[in-house]
This record gives C-alpha cells, sequence and structure tokens, in this order.
C-alpha cells in the first residue's frame, strides 16, 4: 500500500468515525447532562435507602443561595432580592404567563422551546422594536447560544429607556461554567434558578425566585406563604446540594467536554450539555457524545 494509499484510508476511515459518532451521539436537542454518581442518589432517595435532611424553606432558600452563587460563575446583585422557593423555572415561567398571558410577554427566538409549544404561532421579539411597559423574559444562559445572549446589553438598556420589566429565566446556570453576570441592572425585576440542569433533578423540580419586589397576588409568593409547595422536593434537593457542588458537573466532565468539542469540531459554550456548529452556530447536543468517551 502506498502513501497515498494509506492517507486516503486515514482520511476515510476519519470520516466515517466522525460520521458515526455524529449519527449517534451528537444531538439537535441540548440534553442534560446525566451521571451515573446522581442516577444512583436518585435510585437510593426513591427507594427510601437513604435519610432525607430536615429542612425549612427559609433554610432551603440560604443554602441554595450559596450553592448558586459559589458555583463556577460570578453572579452578582441580587443580595438584596426577596427569595421564594418556586418548582423549578418552569413555575416561575408558568407564575408571569398567568399574570401577563404568554401572548403579551415579549420572548426572543431561540430561547425556551416550551414557548414554541404553548404558542406555535407566537411572534418574537425584536431589538430595537421592543414594546413599551411590556414584561420581557428571556433565559441566561441563552438556549440558542448556550452562553449571555450577545445582546444582553443593549437589551437591557432597551428595556430600561421603554419601561420595561425584565424577568430572567436561569434554568441553565446550575450546568454553566464562566458566566460573568450582574442583576442589578435596573430593568429586571427578577431571576429564577434551580437545580434540574446541573444536579440531574428533573425528576424533582425545585429552586428560588429572586424579586425586586414582593407582590401578594403573585402565585409563588401564595403558595410559599401557605406552605404549599412540597416539603419532599425541598429535602431531595438539599440532600442533592449537600452531596454535590455547583461545579460537580464541569469538574468530572470538563476535560471531556473540551476534547469532544476539539475532536468534533464544535464551538464549545458555557453549558457543559452543548456546542455549537462552527458553520452553521447551530446548536449541538453533547450529553451521549460525552458519555460514549467518558464509558
Amino acid at each position: 500500500m502506498g502513501a497515498g494509499d494509506r492517507e486516503f484510508e486515514s482520511h476515510h476511515s476519519d470520516h466515517y468515525e466522525y460520521t458515526m459518532l455524529e449519527n449517534r451521539f451528537l444531538l439537535n436537542t441540548a440534553e442534560p447532562m446525566q451521571d451515573d454518581l446522581l442516577r444512583m442518589r436518585r435510585t437510593e432517595v426513591e427507594y427510601g435507602l437513604v435519610p432525607l435532611p430536615r429542612t425549612t424553606y427559609s433554610s432551603f432558600i440560604s443554602h441554595f443561595h450559596d450553592w448558586i452563587t459559589q458555583s463556577p460563575n460570578d453572579l452578582r446583585g441580587f443580595n438584596k432580592f426577596e427569595r421564594e422557593v418556586c418548582v423549578g423555572t418552569t413555575h416561575f415561567i408558568d407564575n408571569l404567563i398567568m399574570l401577563h398571558g404568554l401572548e403579551n410577554l415579549q420572548i426572543f427566538e431561540h430561547d425556551y422551546i416550551y414557548y414554541r409549544k404553548l404558542m406555535p404561532g407566537k411572534q418574537w421579539a425584536i431589538l430595537g422594536e421592543l414594546k413599551e411597559k411590556q414584561p420581557l423574559l428571556i433565559a441566561l444562559p441563552f438556549p440558542g447560544y448556550g452562553a449571555i445572549h450577545p445582546l444582553m446589553d443593549s437589551i437591557l438598556n432597551e428595556c430600561l429607556s421603554k419601561q420595561i420589566p425584565v424577568h430572567i429565566d436561569g434554568c441553565w446556570m446550575s450546568c454553566a461554567k464562566g458566566i460573568e453576570f450582574d442583576f442589578s441592572h435596573p430593568a429586571i425585576h427578577s431571576v429564577a434558578f434551580s437545580l434540574s440542569k446541573g444536579l440531574d433533578l428533573g425528576w424533582n423540580r425545585i429552586g428560588v425566585r429572586y424579586s425586586k419586589q414582593i407582590n401578594h397576588n403573585d402565585s409563588i409568593t401564595i403558595v410559599n406563604n401557605s406552605n404549599m409547595i412540597n416539603t419532599m422536593n425541598v429535602k431531595v434537593g438539599e440532600l442533592f446540594m449537600k452531596q454535590f457542588p455547583a461545579d460537580y458537573l464541569w469538574k468530572k466532565y470538563g476535560n471531556i467536554y473540551h476534547k469532544v468539542c476539539k475532536r468534533w469540531l464544535i464551538k464549545p459554550t458555557n453549558c457543559i450539555h452543548m456546542g455549537r456548529r462552527f458553520d452553521t452556530g447551530a446548536v449541538v447536543g453533547l450529553r451521549r457524545a460525552i458519555e460514549e468517551y467518558h464509558d
């Protein structure tokens, strides 16, 4: 076999390997990371094999705040916000929909897919054409980028000038790294974080909402004041936070994540479970590829 044949065979083998991995492991949607140890803890909880900690809403909120602010991100400016338990960030979102109606919430394209499912024909917000005093809901990290929306500063400044209250869905923050953000911007009215994406707790949704002002006609405030949120959710969340730091996924899989991105020419993001294609910018889910390399 000549050198040219060997080069062709090597190239052909690499292309075949890439195609096989792409077909089997590179996903068109950004599925959250899973982990054998997190799955084992879930099984132990479900079969009553591990004692759950005694906790209250207030102690959970305090622990959660320490956990999310000691994460591998630099989050500032919300220490003075009011804090309440929520059943994950979808509870936060549904509460805003209840208050304003989905048609009245301004949302940018490529945000949480949930909105397209609820209202397939929804008109997306356009920077420079935002509607005065009409609330804006935006994810951070933003699902279309796996990072802060690149126009975030312009968005917030337009919202401030037009008296638009901004509400931030921080669902992916628990699986993110390297996000630097100051929530003290005067346009921001509330933000919510949860444990679902960072600790594979989609089966036990729990989080905290931060608000500049309390509205006593707000459903999240009502259920907190009435102790209506399931205490088991709070206890399970407390257990997982005690056992797994906020950088758990990045410490365990970070090196593999970057190897996968480099090998398959994927642009890294701030979120452990996704990258973006260099050519199109399209989202690539990396969970299965990372699991394959780890295994």
